[in-house]
């Protein structure tokens, strides 16, 4: 790997780079789904610490952000030549490596550490580890080596649920979270590969064994569109978790239902377009999804609304 030795100081004026490079909005996605885990985890103990859901935000924030750091560190190399991504700070030379990898690291230990201190110990663990399967598991071994990075490398998405879920009981002794967990972890190859199918001519370029530079588009979309019907599918199970109301049920299955239609479209007729379009919808889907768990929560804790699912939780 070749790197500038341009070591710009740090200043006031250029922190907006030092946020950048934590990917802000990959971010907000992952500690949307912490506070997800948080609040269905409320369920289960009957009360919702509002100032734990800030602790979970901003630790959260602080540990992924921190890994995508790392990612943006230590990527450089393919950033300065890939168009999507050859505007970024530490490729254009807004801030430098050095300061880039300091920051990351400072961010994972202040996240990590505000978790233990005011959280508890086993939802700081989950930050830790998902920071460390993120920017070494899968940015530092994986992604380079494997078409299947993105599979074992995505697991790291799933920390932020059992964190914000351990948060609100101290516990992972509950299948709710795994499920929750498991939306996210079969979301990120749906979303990286149609991503990938797109870019695959820049991935190529910089040998990034992604699926669809492996193997070609039209083997990898129908593995796309497994991914569509398996989160559906996981989506729909959680309406019979015994705390989901009436209201998960109204809302997400509509919701699923127009998932559906785009993963159908991408089976029917396997084509870039589609999957692009998959892409996009699948995006709304998972947030939609975990706005929709966290009303749910609330509801279901402080207004005591009926339950609809009948399987329980523990």
């Amino acid at each position: 790997m070749e790197y500038s030795s341009v070591e710009p100081s740090f200043s006031f004026q250029n922190w907006k780079y030092y946020v950048d490079i934590m990917k802000p909005r990959v971010v907000f996605l992952l500690v949307l789904s912490a506070v997800a885990g948080y609040f269905t985890g409320a369920t289960v103990t009957g009360s919702i610490d509002w100032f734990k859901v800030f602790l979970v935000i901003f630790a959260g924030y602080l540990s992924s952000g921190g890994a995508n750091a790392v990612n943006s560190w230590f990527d450089r190399d393919i950033d300065k030549i890939m168009y999507r991504t050859k505007q970024r700070p530490i490729p254009e030379h807004k801030i430098s490596a050095n300061s880039a990898i300091l920051w990351a690291i400072i961010s994972i230990i202040l996240g990590v550490g505000l978790a233990y201190f005011t959280l508890n110990p086993l939802s700081a663990l989950m930050m830790l580890i998902g920071a460390i399967w993120y920017s070494i598991f899968y940015t530092m071994i994986l992604k380079r080596r494997t078409r299947w990075n993105i599979i074992w490398g995505g697991l790291a998405g799933t920390f932020p649920v059992y964190a914000g879920w351990a948060a609100a009981t101290n516990s992972l002794s509950y299948y709710f979270p795994w499920l929750i967990g498991l939306t996210v972890w079969i979301w990120i190859p749906l979303h990286f590969w149609a991503l990938a199918i797109r870019l695959r001519k820049e991935y190529e370029e910089v040998n990034v064994p992604m699926l669809p530079v492996v193997i070609g588009v039209e083997k990898t979309v129908p593995y796309i569109a497994t991914a569509g019907i398996l989160l559906s599918l996981v989506v729909t199970l959680l309406i019979f978790i015994e705390t989901t109301s009436f209201l998960y049920l109204i809302l997400v299955t509509p919701l699923t239902l127009w998932m559906l239609k785009y993963t159908l479209n991408v089976i029917r007729q396997p084509t870039e377009e589609n999957s692009w379009s998959l892409f996009k919808v699948s995006n709304i889907y998972l947030v939609l999804v975990d706005f929709i768990l966290i009303l749910d929560a609330i509801l279901f804790v402080l207004l005591k609304i009926p339950a609809f699912g009948y399987f329980n939780i523990i």
